[in-house]
């Protein structure tokens, strides 16, 4: 049996399952794992008698060595592998644009030793074994100049040939730049794009543009050794350069050509190099003036939108939504007068459009802006904290709220007739305002009209009505604790009562007392009354209407606590 033959045509597997004979061939090699995959033993198959046998019993060399892969030691491609197995796990060929390349080498025991010597270019080597396996690999660095093969040899006659083929790397025979620049323009911005031809010596499967000079980096597939594709340009700054595109070729069998640029083949404008410039239009904004008092307009009234532009051939002025007028829309001003002439209410969608541009590069600066509109009245409701304010001896604090549909231009104005105005109106969207009210016991108990109101719109309309009610209540007041001296019935409450169904009468010990509107005895009772000790639903006097409580009570520290609720 020839052993070149059987090793190199046979290739080798690993697995607990014997490939069935009919997908095996003469020669192959097998490491057998066992059901369990722990006992090993090398397996050959014979295709003489049609079945696997252990490789200790054939008549040919032992142990087992393949070239399993091999790749460059620094730059470079090995490329066009060619495998015997269909595991893609015995190496057979390659192909290298570099003599420097490492090979794997996976070596299996023999009869001599567990671990086997193994020669390669007439030296032994040092071999790592896989895990617990009879198996042994190591990555050997070799120069492959003036060879054709390699071979690697096993002590037990076992050996492997590995073809390699030196191959040239692709060259770039020619490369430039083809058609005009984009849209008749004399420069080139970012992300505009161009075109680039170019031709090798042998048929590529890819193009690398690096991110250098004109162009951004970018990868493009290849089928011919003739190839035109498209550049994006990227922004090299704001003034004029000529810049070449660097780029590299891949062959089909994986082999990159050295970096290239299109400078390499002269200096000629839309040849060799491309102008670029990215230079785009400036424009400042600086202010809208509104007609005295105002930040919006209504009616026919103008503003004037203050802007600069700078770097710009053509500027046009307009408004998206038909808003306003404007005069000499394709002349630049920079106080640029603009007119009403519709819409009622507007801060926040655009209505005053500039858009400047540069003819050299066609590149294109917009600004957007709201020229704010309230041609109507804001509608003004009033929203207080709670249906009522209860009051307390220091006096409670709540908020009253004045809401617009529009942005008001400064805070509302009301005047009340009961409570305190701490502090001013705040908003932080200028359409909800916010005053804080301070409630005391001595203010006038019921409902309350605003007695005026002021709120100005931005476009200084001013609105004196609420839409809805105008009204606040005043009604209840804070918990309080009150004492009761020895055998005393009544006690001032320091204010009014509004609504006894309200009322909340607690103890110190918590009983829980209930109104009613007589004066007779009932455990656990109370009623309203005036100073006089007359019964009044509305009196500032609590009585209680419990004698067994008022005749224990003679020491004078019994307390009730009273609220009037919201």
């Amino acid at each position: 049996m020839n052993n070149s033959r059987m090793v190199s045509n046979g290739g080798y597997g690993i697995g607990s399952q014997l490939p069935h004979p009919s997908q095996s061939r003469h020669g192959q090699l097998f490491v057998f794992t066992g059901d369990l995959g722990i006992e090993l033993e090398l397996m050959i198959f014979d295709g003489f008698r049609n079945e696997w046998i252990p490789h200790s019993s054939s008549n040919s060399v032992n142990g087992g060595v393949f070239f399993v892969d091999a790749f460059p030691q620094g730059e470079g491609n090995v490329g066009a592998k060619v495998y015997s197995d269909r595991t893609n796990t015995t190496l057979e060929s390659v192909i290298t644009d570099t003599d420097l390349i490492n090979v794997k080498l996976l070596a299996v025991t023999g009869n001599t030793r567990f671990a086997p010597e193994i020669t390669f270019e007439s030296e032994l080597i040092e071999f790592t074994q896989v895990g617990s396996q009879p198996l042994f690999e190591a990555t050997i660095p070799v120069n492959i100049e003036g060879k054709s093969e390699l071979k690697v040899f096993h002590e037990d006659g076992a050996y492997h040939t590995l073809k390699v083929v030196k191959e040239d790397k692709p060259m770039v025979q020619e490369a430039y730049f083809t058609g005009e620049y984009i849209n008749n323009q004399t420069e080139l911005k970012e992300n505009d794009t161009h075109s680039l031809f170019i031709k090798s010596d042998v048929k590529l499967q890819s193009i690398q543009i690096q991110d250098f000079g004109a162009a951004k980096s970018k990868t493009v597939s290849a089928d011919s050794n003739e190839n035109a594709l498209e550049i994006t340009i990227a922004n090299r700054g704001d003034s004029p350069q000529l810049l070449p595109v660097r780029f590299r070729v891949q062959s089909e069998t994986g082999s990159w050509s050295d970096w290239v640029s299109t400078s390499d083949f002269g200096n000629k404008e839309k040849v060799n190099v491309l102008s670029l410039n990215n230079l785009h239009p400036t424009i400042t904004f600086y202010n809208i003036i509104y007609p005295s008092y105002q930040e919006a307009l209504k009616n026919n009234e103008s503003a004037v939108i203050n802007s600069s532009i700078s770097n710009s051939d053509l500027v046009s002025y307009s408004s998206p939504n038909s808003q306003l007028d404007i005069i000499n829309s394709q002349d630049y001003e920079q106080l640029k007068a603009v007119t009403r002439m519709s819409g009622d209410y507007n801060v926040t969608a655009t209505n005053f459009r500039i858009v400047a541009h540069r003819v050299a590069n066609g590149s294109t600066t917009t600004l957007n802006r709201v020229v704010n509109i309230a041609h109507v009245p804001p509608i003004i409701t009033l929203q207080p904290q709670h249906d009522r304010f209860q009051s307390s001896d220091t006096g409670s604090n709540y908020w009253i709220r004045v809401n617009s549909t529009q942005q008001l231009i400064e805070p509302p104005v009301l005047s009340i007739p009961h409570g305190t105005w701490i502090n001013e109106f705040t908003s932080s969207n200028k359409t909800q305002w916010q005053r804080t009210i301070q409630i005391s016991d001595t203010d006038t108990k019921g409902k309350h009209s605003i007695i005026s109101m002021s709120a100005r719109s931005l476009s200084n309309q001013v609105v004196n009505l609420f839409e809805g009610t105008d009204t606040y209540e005043i009604g209840g007041f804070k918990n309080r604790q009150i004492y009761f001296p020895p055998f005393q019935h009544t006690m001032p409450l320091g204010t009014s009562v509004t609504d006894v169904s309200k009322l909340v009468v607690i103890d110190l010990a918590g009983y829980v007392f209930n109104y009613k509107d007589h004066l007779s005895h009932q455990t656990h009772t109370f009623t309203i009354v005036d100073e006089n000790g007359n019964i009044d639903p509305n009196g500032a006097y609590i009585r209680l209407t419990d004698n067994g409580v008022i005749s224990a009570n003679s020491g004078g520290d019994y307390f009730i606590y009273v609220e009037e609720t919201i």
